[in-house]
Parts: structure tokens; C-alpha cells; sequence
């Protein structure tokens, strides 16, 4: 996506191969992450590296992952987390930015177009 415009716009979707796993009675989920490109396949005949991570989360995490469906904008989803959340998410949009970065940056999510 091209780098104009404002971050809080960005609409955030999954890459392939990622699954959401939600917690049960409200623990926080994880991610599971499958290995299969023929890079990954390589390295795991060669290196022994596994087909699959597993990514725990925290309750914050989780909650944008539950909520994140390739439609609502970051903007929308960070009103999401302060109205369940509250204070408690402060600073929100300084954590959620530096969250999605993180998640873009370890290629867990790639932006739509709007």
C-alpha cells in the first residue's frame, strides 16, 4: 500500500496461513502460523525448522485479532479497544500504531486498498 495518507486509515487483513485461535471463558487467544512456502519446506529439511509457530497474546492483542476482518480501519478497530478497554488502553493510538507495525513489519498482516 503506498506510504501516503493517514496510518489510522489503513484497513489491516491477514496474510495467508495465519489463523486467530480465541482463549476460551475470555482467556486470550493465539496465532498459529503455518510454514509452507517452498523457502520454509527447504529450511525445514535442511535446518529442522518447524512447519508451523505458535504466537501467544495478550488480552489486548487478542481482542483486535477477534475484530479484525480485512474491513474496519485501524481508526475503527482503536475505538473498539477504548470503548471495551477504556483508560487501561492508554495511550491507544501510540500502542495500536506501534502494533500493527510490528504485526506488518513481521508480515502477519498487509494493508487493503480503500
Amino acid at each position: 500500500m503506498n506510504k501516503k495518507g493517514n496510518f489510522l486509515d489503513f484497513v489491516p487483513a491477514v496474510r495467508n496461513g495465519i489463523t486467530f485461535i480465541a482463549g476460551k471463558d475470555g482467556q486470550p487467544g493465539w496465532l498459529e502460523i503455518v510454514h509452507g512456502s517452498w523457502a520454509d519446506r527447504l529450511a525445514q529439511k535442511l535446518f529442522r525448522r518447524p512447519t508451523r509457530t505458535v504466537v501467544e497474546l495478550e488480552r489486548f492483542g487478542s481482542f483486535i485479532w477477534e475484530n479484525m476482518d480485512g474491513k474496519r480501519s485501524i481508526y475503527e478497530l482503536a475505538g473498539m479497544v477504548s470503548q471495551r478497554f477504556g483508560a487501561e488502553a492508554e495511550p491507544l493510538y501510540e500502542r495500536i500504531a506501534g502494533y500493527y507495525r510490528m504485526l506488518h513489519k513481521n508480515g502477519y498482516v498487509y494493508w487493503k486498498p480503500i
